[in-house]
């Protein structure tokens, strides 16, 4: 597993944060310790996969689309195979004396809370780091501010946009 991006860092670490929170929460007041540690375990492991799988779909649609293919079905298929993976570890913690389903699913759903948390993550993270008012290039592709005439002009074509927002007849 490699990981490349610096959203895809955050949202391990921000996990990691939620799974170490709820370790410590409740480790005193469980009465089954070992089931709490490595249902919380599964849970991140779990959860971690299941952020790479998503960044590795997202990779593997972007390429397609740039090659002139359809990225909709690969994308689909990897959701429907993440999907899966989540029910089968939920199925594995509903099976074993020594995991607990519920904490597992609160771990799965961290993925969900920690996608939500990553822009303010990242916010601490990079605090003067990167010059305020400015992309940082890893998200924005590339040099965004030598756009020409032209090259606007087939930016808002390619979105859909116009110049003057009363050209809009789509209502």
């Amino acid at each position: 597993m490699t990981i490349k991006y610096a959203a895809h860092k955050e949202m391990i670490l921000t996990l990691a944060i939620l799974d170490v929170l709820m370790l410590a929460a409740g480790i005193w007041f469980v009465p089954s310790k070992t089931v709490w540690v490595l249902s919380i375990i599964l849970g991140f492991v779990a959860s971690v996969c299941y952020v790479s799988g998503m960044m590795t779909a997202i990779e593997k649609s972007v390429a397609t689309y740039e090659k002139g293919g359809n990225p909709d079905r690969l994308y689909r298929l990897h959701t429907v195979i993440r999907y899966l993976i989540m029910a089968l570890v939920l199925v594995v913690a509903c099976i074993s004396d020594y995991l607990s389903p519920i904490v597992v699913f609160v771990c799965l759903i961290f993925v969900k809370i920690a996608a939500y948390l990553n822009p303010k993550v990242h916010r601490i993270l990079t605090k003067g780091k990167e010059p305020s008012g400015e992309i940082p290039e890893d998200i924005a592709g590339g040099d965004v501010q030598g756009v020409t005439g032209d090259d606007e002009e087939e930016i808002r074509g390619v979105f859909g946009l116009r110049e003057d927002p009363s050209e809009d007849n789509s209502f």
